[in-house]
């Protein structure tokens, strides 16, 4: 694994940062489309994206011909479940807020040159296929002005 920004003590098989990665991926397996799992991108789940760190990030790919095309973020369910409940979509507070930090991953990702994010959705069943989908729609019609697509849904 490469050292990310906020690992102050990486261990003696971190030998790379971050920024490395582009050339890396040149280098050792000819590949120039990377797909990043966002934690490697923040530093906790719910940490908002920081567009300064994504610009830099972009310049090291633009650097070397490469380019990051896809973020899969896993900010948490779009559903919730308990014994106590049947299966539904994310409603009220809880859907507010998970919309709050996706919204700032659509801003954020034309930073890193990337348009497609792919969302967390575990949990999907027919109970809760027509609030998700709900939710889903609006964050599409959120990021297709800003030509972000989604990968999988």
């Amino acid at each position: 694994l490469p050292i990310l920004p906020w690992n102050k003590t990486p261990t003696e098989s971190q030998t790379l940062t971050l920024f490395d990665l582009p050339q890396f991926y040149i280098d050792m397996y000819g590949v120039r489309n990377v797909e990043f799992q966002h934690t490697h991108l923040v530093e906790a789940t719910r940490t908002p994206p920081d567009v300064a760190f994504f610009k830099e990030l972009k310049a090291k790919f633009d650097a070397v011909g490469s380019k990051a095309n896809q973020i899969n973020v896993e900010i948490g369910q779009m559903t919730v479940s308990s014994p106590d409940a049947p299966p539904a979509a994310l409603t009220g507070e809880a859907r507010a807020s998970w919309l709050d930090i996706a919204k700032k991953w659509v801003d954020a990702a034309p930073a890193l040159g990337v348009t497609r994010l792919m969302w967390n959705q575990t949990g999907l069943n027919d109970a809760n296929k027509a609030g998700v989908i709900s939710l889903w729609k609006e964050l599409q019609d959120y990021a297709k002005p800003k030509e972000i697509g989604r990968a999988h849904v």
